[in-house]
């Protein structure tokens, strides 16, 4: 089962999913349209196999939902947009929270993410961001 919360979820929205990928797929999402941190402390008692975090990347945005989290994955944790110290950008503020992680079960993963239209062009070496991964089996 995979649940999935976003304020801009919405029937449009999902209509345009649906031709993009199977329609059974659909059975086994849980659609959410809010907030995490409004979910995640309304449902205090679930615990996750995988948790992708990718919201709002401002700094207290991201502690929160590490802080809420944290303690209820069983398996990892997939942070998006982590910038590099060479990439800067207003508002990304990821990599601060990430390294704030006192664990050496991060594993930094940079992507081709040239699959992505807004970053085709760029060659291996100037691609200075990615997504860390943090796993419960070394924590």
């Amino acid at each position: 089962k995979i649940t999935t919360v976003d304020p801009n979820i919405d029937k449009e929205s999902l209509q345009e999913l649906t031709k993009v990928f199977p329609r059974d797929w659909f059975e086994k999402i849980n659609f959410i349209n809010g907030l995490s941190e409004d979910y995640l402390t309304k449902e205090n008692n679930s615990k996750f196999d995988f948790v992708y975090i990718d919201g709002d990347h401002k700094y207290d945005s991201v502690k929160r939902d590490w802080d809420n989290t944290k303690k209820r994955f069983n398996k990892a944790i997939l942070f998006d947009d982590y910038h590099l110290p060479s990439k800067r950008q207003k508002d990304i503020e990821c990599s601060r929270v990430i390294d704030e992680i006192n664990d050496e079960s991060k594993e930094l993963i940079i992507l081709d993410r040239r699959i992505f239209f807004d970053d085709r062009g760029y060659t291996d070496d100037q691609i200075d961001y990615g997504q860390v991964l943090l796993t419960k089996s070394k924590v």
